[in-house]
């Protein structure tokens, strides 16, 4: 509750802090809304339900690659890169995975 309550006290002041000439001319009073309303529901329901899930896949995670290098030492060897390109990997999904969330949030409002 806290958490949703200063994410929206947040963006509630940049939005009233925005200069007039950039902001308000060319964005619409519903899309203003449509974002607030999804990012508190964003918050309130979606966000516990992924951390529990990121967490128990780390824990996972950290658990088979602990099973793996006392199986196959050479496993210890071959993981940092591995991990190298699985996070590389993640970084350039992330990216284009939220420019088409921005893209679907202008598309929609």
């Amino acid at each position: 509750h806290r958490c949703s309550h200063h994410l929206y006290t947040s963006a509630l002041r940049s939005v009233v802090g925005a200069s007039i000439t950039d902001f308000f001319d060319v964005t619409p009073t519903g899309r203003l809304v449509n974002s607030f309303s999804r990012d508190s529901d964003v918050l309130d329901s979606l966000l516990p339900d992924l951390l529990h899930l990121n967490l128990m896949v780390f824990t996972d995670l950290a658990l088979a690659m602990v099973v793996c290098a006392f199986a196959t030492p050479t496993y210890v060897v071959l993981a940092p890169p591995l991990l190298y390109y699985a996070i590389s990997t993640r970084k350039l999904f992330g990216a284009s995975a939220r420019e088409l969330k921005r893209l679907d949030g202008v598309t929609r409002s």
